[in-house]
């Protein structure tokens, strides 16, 4: 029996025993506040955050980030802040644009990180490193900041040094002895996620440490998704469906939760993942991962036109999409377009290590639509970008047995299950 990433009965999580996330989280009205309380401004906007109610916490936002500087911290959180709600409603371009108005400032470097992250989300990682490298060396959210860098070094492909950042969070965790933020936990949680494809084992810890994120602040909604997203990975729906459900009953409106809650109803075979689509476009109508996912099941329904459709309008706003990128290159494959399929497979090639992910997404589409022998090539050739992906292993020993080398089948999953046995 394939092993899971579960919680032990009564709640309880497996592995290192951690107690069972069982903050039950629930909005509170809006306090009234005056217009020069910042105080109450800020607990207002947070409070409107947490529940999905964007455009009360956007408007709350702006006041405060364009308050004169008298408390550089507080501003600073709050230009983080509004950067962050930008993105989640997808003002792409007003995020951009305050992102570099912002670190152009005196004290730039405190809102450095959240800036880096929307130069990411608009696929402009160039811009984006120097900013988290700035970040990185004393802003009050650097440990994201130096979680951000260490997956541009592994996307690039520099495996090793990549694995070193991510391995010294684990330093970090244990010489703070309990003094972590909410924010700082999910940061060495999401190091602990990718120092699992060296040691599976690892990812129990992420599973812990997430928890940790949540009970020290019950409003880090994030948290809770990345943790979804982890069940998700390792293949325990039924975990990742409640974990994600939970988030929803606070904030239906969460677009990363509702895209998220799509992917798991899709892989289950059951809901209507198109549903969970159309609520997070409501929101962001411009998501990247919605529109990539939407395009997938369009491909699935052999809708050519829709599927590119789709991956194009993901692909404006995040170039570096891999799920787009992918269904894109299988929208020109499945139609017989070579050229339009290697125009799109250098766009790929060229994010790095990260290519392999649009092999895997290849593969898996391929394998979809019965072309098994295309399913080989393509997880081959995610193997051969990255040796470690055990989905590319997986996909790769499945499709050969279906071709009927079973000799080489058994070597590529022996492989795959000995990275991650999940």
């Amino acid at each position: 029996m394939r092993p899971g990433l579960v919680r032990a009965a009564g709640g309880v999580r497996t592995a290192l025993g951690a107690a069972a996330l069982s903050i039950m989280l629930a909005g509170t009205p809006a306090c009234a506040f005056q217009a020069d309380d910042p105080a109450a401004s800020r607990a207002a906007a947070a409070t409107a955050l947490r529940t999905g109610r964007y455009d009360d916490a956007l408007a709350r936002l702006q006041r405060l980030a364009a308050l004169p500087a008298g408390d550089a911290q507080a501003r600073a959180a709050d230009r983080r802040q509004l950067l962050r709600t930008l993105l989640t409603v997808g003002h792409y371009e007003e995020a951009e644009r305050l992102a570099r108005q912002y670190v152009a400032e005196p004290d730039g470097a405190l809102v450095a990180t959240a800036a880096g992250e929307v130069l990411l989300a608009r696929g402009k990682a160039g811009d984006a490193e120097p900013l988290l490298a700035r970040a990185a060396t004393g802003a009050p959210d650097s440990l994201t900041a130096r979680l951000r860098l260490a997956e541009l070094r592994l996307a690039r492909g520099d495996r090793a040094a990549a694995m070193r950042d991510f391995d010294a969070f684990i330093d970090v965790y244990r010489n703070a002895q309990g003094r972590l933020t909410s924010e700082q936990l999910a940061a060495v949680a999401g190091a602990l996620r990718h120092l699992g494809r060296a040691n599976p084992q690892l990812y129990k810890d992420a599973l812990r440490v997430y928890d940790e994120a949540v009970a020290a602040d019950s409003a880090n909604l994030d948290a809770r998704v990345r943790l979804g997203e982890l069940f998700l990975e390792k293949y325990n729906g039924p975990e990742a469906a409640s974990t994600l459900g939970a988030v929803l009953r606070v904030n239906p409106r969460h677009p990363a939760a509702l895209v998220a809650a799509a992917r798991q109803a899709y892989e289950a075979g059951e809901g209507d993942p198109r549903a969970l689509l159309r609520r997070a476009l409501e929101t962001n109508p411009d998501y990247p991962p919605a529109h990539a996912l939407l395009a997938r099941l369009a491909l699935d329904l052999e809708d050519h036109a829709t599927a590119r459709a789709e991956a194009e309008r993901a692909l404006t706003v995040d170039p570096a999409e891999a799920e787009a990128l992918a269904v894109l290159a299988a929208t020109h494959h499945f139609g017989g377009d070579a050229a339009g399929f290697d125009a799109v497979r250098r766009r790929a090639e060229a994010q790095g290590l990260a290519a392999a992910d649009f092999y895997v997404t290849l593969a898996d589409l391929s394998a979809r639509s019965r072309l098994y022998a295309d399913a080989v090539t393509f997880a081959g050739r995610a193997v051969a970008v990255d040796s470690a992906a055990a989905r590319a292993l997986a996909l790769l020993g499945v499709n050969l047995l279906r071709t009927g080398d079973a000799a080489a089948a058994r070597q590529a999953l022996e492989a795959g299950f000995a990275r991650d046995p999940y």
